[in-house]
């Protein structure tokens, strides 16, 4: 995605976050989707995690404003999950290591959650040797993924989130990438959301920490 707004509609204009709002997403993705491990880290990695989409050719990160210019919100995904993980590893592992030891450091119980669900999981990804991007090629079923979809209190029922999504979409249809995937929360009304956007539910499960999700899949029009 370039730098300019590119998409109007209703006074909400569409454009790319911007690296001096990252502090502003993180804090927010934290309070409005605290679950999971990313965001019980902390602050810093959060920064930075967010940072990865800016700087990735496969990431996207996609922020609505009002006519003010005012954060009304965002949506961090990927036009190719492979290759933007292993673009991460390569390149962003190191900072992310280390703002993540630290905020494990600071929670005992997350570390000690982290050590029985994920500890031999991460290990093994992290000990794997970095490849340049350019060296990685899709996977067999090359998959576009959205990580977080957010709406900023005080502009929910506006159509924020639906205009977020559209414009991934839009994103995602110009390289060849036929399907797109997110999980939410089974307990949340994230669920019906979807369903009414035309998401086709595929798999229901727990996640590491035993919580139920919804996993949505949803093909990719031709652009």
């Amino acid at each position: 995605m370039n730098d300019q707004s590119y998409h109007v509609q209703n006074s909400l204009t569409v454009g790319e976050i911007q690296g001096t709002e990252l502090a502003h997403t993180a804090a927010t993705h934290i309070e409005q989707l605290g679950h999971g491990l990313f965001p019980r880290l902390g602050m810093s990695f959060m920064r930075r995690w967010h940072r990865t989409f800016l700087l990735s050719g496969y990431g996207v990160a996609i922020a609505v404003r009002n006519a003010e210019g005012q954060l009304s919100g965002f949506l961090l995904g990927t036009t190719d999950q492979h290759v933007f993980m292993s673009e991460v590893l390569s390149r962003h592992r190191g900072p992310l290591a280390w703002r993540g030891a630290i905020g494990l450091a600071r929670k005992p119980r997350l570390l000690a959650t982290f050590i029985r669900t994920r500890a031999l999981l991460y290990a093994r990804r992290l000990g794997r040797r970095a490849r340049p991007t350019s060296m990685v090629t899709s996977g067999p079923r090359p998959v576009a993924v959205v990580h977080a979809v957010i709406t900023m209190p005080g502009f929910r029922r506006q159509g924020v989130g639906t205009m977020l999504l559209s414009t991934f979409e839009e994103a995602v249809a110009g390289t060849g990438v036929q399907v797109i995937q997110l999980v939410t929360r089974a307990d949340g009304g994230a669920v019906e959301f979807y369903r009414a956007l035309g998401w086709n539910e595929t798999a229901r499960r727990n996640d590491k920490d035993g919580r139920p999700i919804v996993q949505f899949e949803r093909e990719v029009r031709s652009a």
